[in-house]
């Protein structure tokens, strides 16, 4: 009886997931920030890591700076499902500063001086093409 009630859970809980997904991509795909933030963040929990890195991204593009601190954090450490790259980390970081905390700062000083000057001059760029909230 235990064990059907353990299978039972897991399935619930399988397809409450689905439900909440299906719902936040719904809404994600109006092309909302916080909305598209909200299912990067379930399919973080959830240990999807790619998936939520690309829909960090699109909710960066518009603006969305805790969005750019999230996809920030998991360009540069390079989680499962995400390449690693410290510079476009650092550039996402450094546009997310003064918005969400200063872990910019910290990156900046894992790079070298050439790095750096390019990490800010990435963020710049990404600035220009992101209208702010």
């Amino acid at each position: 009886m235990k064990k059907y009630l353990i299978l039972f859970l897991v399935l619930f809980a399988g397809a409450a997931f689905s439900a909440d997904i299906a719902a936040l991509t719904k809404a994600a795909n109006t092309g909302k920030a916080d909305a598209q933030y909200e299912l990067a963040k379930a399919y973080l929990d959830e240990g999807e890591d790619g998936k939520a890195a690309e829909w960090f991204e699109k909710a960066a593009r518009q603006g969305h700076a805790q969005a750019q601190y999230e996809l920030g954090t998991l360009q540069f450490f390079g989680w499962d499902g995400v390449e690693g790259d410290k510079l476009k980390g650092c550039g996402w970081l450094y546009l997310a500063a003064g918005e969400v905390d200063s872990s910019e700062y910290l990156c900046l000083l894992q790079l070298s001086e050439k790095q750096k000057s390019d990490a800010i001059a990435l963020s710049k760029e990404l600035a220009k093409s992101i209208k702010k909230k």
